[in-house]
């Protein structure tokens, strides 16, 4: 955790220090979440300005605050142009502070739980500082790195964007040894634009790559060529179930999506590996967190270890005990097309009666009809039973379901219909977009 004095963090930014030269411990952006002795950077954002909260911030131990005009309170101030700017320019700076490899990652999907996957398979090797959550963006990532022991032996930063130059931007602060991209697919389209601007987006991380760093890309995706033509004269790996990359799988058995076990082959080796992840998505996951481990020199015995040891992540296919005898599974945190298909693909395999229960996917941009209609195809495709939707554009999946589909006009609704299904031998999965909020349904229909 960056420890410092005011008048080297002004000198390093550029601004004018008012009032004491004190030390800190810490920065914060939130008074929500504030620790003693830290440094408040008063962010203006859309809905709210920082700056009306270092008062507060003070009262609650703040050491001193970086605004861009001096606020008439007894309180160690650093004046910058732009606060937004300066907490990234600080992470830059601290990042040369810290000798050991940095892990960078980005994707449309998979991103935490390849992060979770990369971070357990260091832990092997040693200690590992990594995002927490999903604080990704251009406030998170700064923070993450500016929480950074500088005696961690590893640190693994997630990345996230909706529009290009925002990939840009992180990776130059995090200036990683290790770039990876899990895929690219119709995500965030309303700033993209289109699949293609999603890839080049992600493909900004291998911009900010140290001097002898590794890109690592998944040789399925259908931007892999593009990614590695973007790393010309640099180190890379790659990965995916295509026997051609670096690091694959094959012998794959997901049973009946209760287990999921693969050999695992690399240059170094292979390996049997049995993971207690749900889903058959999740072997890419496994597959560039192997990756990682190889590049830096980690064992398949140790790989195969922090692999077997990872559990799955809040809200993403989290197998739940339901009403009467029936299974949940929780897949609320997000959800975009290929994310989806991936949640059609396990549903499919489940015995007995499978229900899915979707939200509206969000930022589809012109696109969102197209692939709502296309969601309830693909439905019908895979054999689910019946099909639950709330949200506007989960009309559109509903009519192309056809029978056996139903729409409801809010959360409670949709709660009354799926209670009185609660049976044994019943699957439900549940899955939408944040904005969705489906993890009200969720718990609603768990077990009591």
């Amino acid at each position: 955790m960056i420890k410092a004095k005011l008048s080297d963090v002004a000198k390093l930014l550029n601004g004018e220090l008012i009032g004491k030269n004190i030390d800190f411990t810490g920065v914060a952006i939130d008074t929500r979440d504030l620790s003693p002795d830290v440094l408040f950077f008063a962010i203006k954002g859309n809905n709210y300005d920082g700056h009306v909260f270092v008062e507060k911030a003070m009262s609650q131990g703040a050491k001193a605050a970086v605004v861009t005009r001096a606020l008439d309170i007894n309180f160690p101030q650093v004046i910058v142009k732009d606060t937004r700017v300066a907490l990234g320019d600080l992470a830059r700076w601290y990042r040369l502070q810290f000798k050991n490899p940095v892990v960078a990652l980005t994707g449309s999907c998979g991103k935490t739980t390849t992060k979770t996957l990369i971070t357990n398979v260091l832990k092997q090797a040693g200690k590992v500082h990594a995002t927490h959550g999903n604080l990704n963006n251009d406030y998170g990532v700064p923070l993450t790195i500016l929480s950074m022991p500088l005696n961690a032996n590893y640190a693994v930063i997630e990345m996230g964007a909706n529009h290009c130059k925002e990939i840009s931007y992180l990776t130059h602060i995090a200036q990683p040894n290790i770039a990876l991209i899990t895929n690219a697919g119709p995500v965030h389209l309303e700033g993209f634009k289109s699949i293609e601007g999603v890839a080049q987006g992600k493909g900004e991380i291998f911009e900010g790559l140290a001097e002898n760093g590794i890109a690592i890309i998944n040789l399925d995706d259908q931007f892999a060529q593009y990614w590695i033509s973007l790393n010309v004269g640099q180190r890379f790996m790659t990965f995916g179930l295509n026997s051609q990359a670096d690091i694959f799988a094959d012998n794959i058995d997901s049973g009946a999506g209760d287990k999921l076990t693969f050999e695992l082959h690399s240059l170094e080796g292979s390996i049997a590996v049995n993971m207690s992840l749900l889903g058959e998505h999740n072997i890419p996951n496994a597959l560039a967190a192997t990756s990682a481990g190889i590049a830096l020199n980690l064992s398949l015995d140790q790989i195969k270890k922090g692999l077997e040891s990872t559990s799955a992540v809040d809200k993403r296919f989290v197998e739940k005990f339901g009403r009467n005898g029936a299974i949940i599974i929780d897949d609320s945190y997000n959800a975009n097309p290929v994310a989806m298909e991936a949640a059609l693909k396990f549903l499919s395999k489940k015995n007995g009666q499978k229900i899915m229960v979707i939200g509206d996917m969000g930022e589809l941009g012109a696109d969102s009809t197209f692939y709502h209609q296309q969601l309830g195809e693909k439905a019908k495709q895979y054999g689910i039973d019946a099909l639950y939707a709330i949200g506007e554009n989960s009309m559109h999946t509903v009519k192309s379901f056809g029978d056996n589909a139903f729409h409801f006009a809010n959360h409670q609704a949709l709660i009354d219909a799926l209670e009185e299904k609660m049976q044994k031998d019943l699957t439900v999965l549940i899955k939408g977009s944040r904005s969705a909020s489906m993890e009200k349904v969720v718990n609603a229909l768990l077990e009591q």
